[in-house]
């Protein structure tokens, strides 16, 4: 890929200078306070992945690994090695499928980012200021790089395990204090361990938490064997054997990296979404329109006649399942989750547990035969910007009930608020025996950029697992 003239350098060697840049007299302060707001979210995420079959599986792997006095790993109450703590850390935040996202990118930055940062944060006592920043430049980086690989690369590539890699590494080593040129090598190391197929959707088997974890952990090696002067090759991104070359049809290159100068006008966390419900970022206004429908008027499944889903093509690619069987597949169903929003008015973890998905309601199957997903040229013309969905209920009476919901909550135009924040976090520990440590857990996040050293942070988080 011929870059232009304008551009200084390999597109690595923007980034690294970017990272650099990064610091508390240079960044707003909502953008801290946001980095804040997606740590706790991040948390909860991760402590209720303890509770479930796949997060159980990561967790048995690290329990069977040496101890070690560095980093923690949720759910233990003996620390592990650094990478499989954020190997397993990365894996327990994205098992819920709950966790932030961004939807130009299409990527979960804070399951690969977060951990690594936490990670090395807590192995070398770092301030919580500079996790903060760390974590900042890490979401821009993955965000970046995925807006710049195009939505081509989503078709077959798992986003969140390939571009997070590269987060993760800017997060690690930007706590590590990489120089600008370890900082390259750091991605060119990232680059060349990125992965993460979809064929695990297609399938319907459990392994995409895996490249949250992956991501995370491979991120720390690069970064680490950078330090140590494993030079990684500087092109990782434009070379003619690089990762825009080897994994998209479409990418856009240069054009969604070489604006910074050194700074970005906009930073990309501010972009991110925090997401209401445990499943599919591609269900989410679907849901929030039968919720709608829901509220203006009781449903009684014996007068619907029909359900119409209307939405664009990537949402019907990966959610058009209409009688799921398992946990992974209902996490993945447009059908099932407006089954559950149309009868209950809500969406929760307690919808995605084995033996609810397994034995459905009589109203509940009565209702997933009628809904239809359809592709609305409407919607998909706005997409990525905008994630929308019509829901259209079609009465025996010849009456119907509709809404569009263009954007769903927890886009930044439509944020959730501070008490939904906390209480989302509240409902992802409640039954996890973190629930009491719920005041001190979200009161030192509160003030994290004035914590001394995040070793500090942690021995509330060790404990036996649930």
């Amino acid at each position: 890929m011929r870059l232009p003239r304008s551009v200084k350098g390999s597109l690595s060697e923007i980034l690294a200078r970017l990272v650099l840049a990064i610091s508390p007299d240079r960044t707003p302060d909502e953008v801290v306070q946001k980095a804040k707001a997606l740590f706790l979210d991040w948390l909860g995420c991760a402590i209720a992945g303890t509770m479930i079959e796949e997060g159980r599986a990561f967790l048995h792997l690290a329990s069977n690994r040496a101890d070690s006095d560095k980093a923690t790993v949720l759910g233990l109450s003996e620390k592990r090695d650094p990478e499989i703590a954020a190997l397993v850390n990365g894996a327990l935040a994205h098992a819920t499928e709950m966790d932030d996202s961004d939807r130009v990118s299409v990527i979960h930055p804070g399951a690969a980012v977060i951990p690594a940062a936490l990670a090395v944060a807590e192995e070398r006592s770092l301030p919580g200021l500079d996790f903060l920043m760390a974590i900042i430049a890490g979401y821009e980086i993955a965000i970046r790089i995925g807006e710049a690989v195009g939505l081509s690369h989503y078709q077959i590539w798992h986003s969140t395990g390939t571009c997070g890699t590269f987060g993760a590494a800017t997060a690690a080593g930007k706590l590590l204090g990489l120089s600008q040129e370890q900082m390259v090598w750091a991605l060119g190391n990232a680059g060349t361990q990125a992965a993460g197929l979809w064929q695990f959707h297609t399938e319907g088997s459990m392994s995409k938490p895996l490249h949250a974890g992956k991501a995370a952990a491979d991120g720390m090696l690069a970064a680490n064997l950078a330090l140590l002067g494993l030079q990684g090759p500087k092109k990782i991104l434009e070379g003619d054997k690089g990762f825009f070359q080897a994994m998209s049809r479409d990418s856009r290159g240069a054009a969604a990296i070489a604006d910074l100068d050194p700074l970005p006008s906009e930073y990309k966390m501010m972009r991110v979404s925090i997401k209401p419900y445990p499943c599919c970022r591609h269900t989410h206004a679907a849901i929030d329109a039968a919720i709608s429908i829901r509220r203006k008027s009781p449903i009684l499944v014996e007068k619907v006649d029909r359900v119409r889903v209307e939405t664009y093509g990537t949402a019907l690619d990966l959610t058009d399942n209409p009688f799921p069987a398992t946990p992974n597949r209902a996490r993945f169903s447009l059908q099932y989750c407006v089954a559950c929003a149309l009868l209950k008015g809500s969406v929760t973890l307690s919808d995605f547990r084995p033996e609810i998905v397994a034995v459905e309601s009589a109203k509940q199957k009565q209702l997933l035969s009628k809904v239809q997903v359809v592709l609305s040229p409407e919607i998909e013309s706005a997409y990525p910007e905008k994630w929308g969905a019509r829901v259209t209920l079609f009465m025996r009476d010849g009456t119907a009930l509709s809404d569009m919901v263009a954007q769903p909550t927890g886009d930044p135009e439509r944020p959730m608020s501070q008490r939904e924040l906390l209480t989302k976090f509240e409902q992802l520990i409640h039954e996890t025996k973190y629930c009491g440590h719920r005041a001190l857990l979200t009161s030192t996040i509160g003030r994290l950029e004035t914590v001394t050293s995040m070793s500090q942070f942690f021995p509330e988080l060790r404990m036996s697992r649930n």
